[in-house]
């Protein structure tokens, strides 16, 4: 990999979760518990924007078809969490926030280098995915129903996108 493809993924990874909005919770729902559901919402906007940016630019068109079946998994998420959000009284974001502009910023110069590089940010953009999955079934402030969704669909999902993808560079 090109050492301005592994800056931009090693960059990613440092870039932390940010941009959170003031709502007003729900009744008897804390501004924790909601932002924990923006966040992983965030996340997932920001996977939608850059696997669209990735398959626009992607020269591989054996490629294709597993990065458009990730993407629906994507959406798929960006629809129940929304839902959460919009559950536990908060606004619902329309892109990824700071995440998302700086993932849609990699995954253009990385498709300049070529498909490997895009690749390879979006491998590192579904191990952040597990990350914050994994970090959300841990946190205090999430709600039973968020955790339940993550347990149940979410993160598996997310750990079957690495590894597709993981399985495309061979």
């Amino acid at each position: 990999m090109k050492p301005l493809a592994l800056s931009l993924v090693a960059l990613s990874l440092l870039l932390p979760s940010c941009d959170a909005r003031k709502d007003l919770p729900a009744p008897g729902v804390s501004a924790a518990t909601l932002e924990v559901a923006k966040s992983l919402l965030r996340g997932e906007l920001a996977a939608t924007t850059t696997y669209g940016d990735v398959i626009k630019r992607n020269d591989r068109p054996e490629w294709t078809a597993e990065m458009r079946t990730i993407l629906g998994h994507h959406e798929n998420a960006v629809t129940k969490l929304r839902a959460r959000v919009v559950a536990l009284g908060g606004d619902v974001d329309s892109g990824g926030g700071a995440w998302g502009a700086w993932t849609d910023l990699a995954a253009k110069g990385a498709a300049l280098l070529g498909d490997e590089p895009g690749r390879a940010v979006l491998e590192a953009g579904e191990s952040k995915g597990v990350n914050d999955y994994e970090r959300a079934l841990e946190n205090a402030n999430a709600d039973d129903v968020t955790k339940a969704l993550v347990r149940g669909e979410l993160l598996e999902r997310t750990r079957a996108n690495v590894a597709t993808l993981k399985a495309l560079k061979k």
